[in-house]
């Protein structure tokens, strides 16, 4: 596993023999710093084959309406036009972050993407090192 970023809000990760880059939520993340993890992940997707994710979000962040905007209308297309496949969600501990991220969840689903939640982030792993 390679650390891609580490910081105060999220942390990056890479998995290069099963082509998985892996994000978590240590609190909450809007911004620079957001936007920071999803180009680098951005740039797993290009430079190094990835097109599995794993998203840790047990600490997801309600986002800025900015920032949800830029995810869907910026990030996400260049991601799947990349080749961003399989997508492993770990998610929220608090309701508001799962409503939140539930539609998230299903407008990426619609947009193609394959998409399977779960409670535990080693399931999730799991899952994605199997699809």
């Amino acid at each position: 596993m390679e650390t891609i970023i580490d910081n105060d809000s999220v942390a990056l990760y890479f998995h290069p023999d099963d082509r998985i880059i892996h994000h978590v939520f240590k609190r909450s993340a809007e911004g620079p710093p957001l936007r920071e993890m999803f180009l680098a992940g951005l740039d797993l997707i290009r430079s190094r084959g990835a097109f599995k994710w794993l998203s840790d979000d047990r600490e997801f962040p309600i986002w800025s309406s900015d920032d949800a905007i830029w995810a869907r209308s910026e990030w996400e297309p260049k991601a799947l036009a990349a080749g961003w496949k399989y997508w492993a969600v770990v998610m929220p501990i608090r309701v508001m972050a799962r409503m939140n991220l539930d539609d998230i969840i299903t407008r990426s689903a619609e947009n193609g993407l394959t998409v399977r939640s779960f409670e535990d982030p080693n399931d999730a792993y799991d899952w994605l090192r199997n699809c």
